[in-house]
């Protein structure tokens, strides 16, 4: 995905996080297709045991307590963290925060510009 957009994050830090941009953490992102829920589930254990990946937030929307309403019903899981190699550090980017965003292939496939251009009319809306 590309970076987010000068005006979606400030729109982000004021709607979602009451002005404080420490809380935005989603700059940087990129999704993986998951065939299945069990491909989903071996990825989150590679990550979560990958001692190189600093894991900052997990967002699970497949728990059965989120409230998908909020979302309009859109599902996946979202890890925001950092990396940590030499690599990483020879670059001094030991502290750069992005997302990786997990997406079965069924919502995938849904997920077309109309309608991610619907969720962003949805999102706009609930905030007012």
């Amino acid at each position: 995905a590309p970076l987010k957009t000068h005006k979606r994050g400030i729109e982000k830090v004021w709607r979602t996080y009451g002005g404080k941009p420490e809380c935005l953490l989603d700059v940087s992102r990129c999704g993986i297709v998951c065939a299945s829920l069990d491909q989903m589930c071996l990825l989150v254990a590679a990550i979560a045991d990958d001692p190189d990946a600093s894991i900052l937030r997990c967002k699970n929307r497949f728990h059965p307590n989120y409230d998908s309403t909020a979302t309009a019903g859109y599902r996946d899981v979202s890890f925001n963290m950092v990396l940590k190699t030499r690599d990483v550090a020879a670059l001094e980017a030991q502290d750069i925060v992005f997302e990786v965003q997990l997406i079965l292939q069924a919502v995938y496939e849904l997920k077309t510009d109309e309608g991610h251009a619907n969720y962003r009319r949805f999102r706009n809306l609930s905030v007012v």
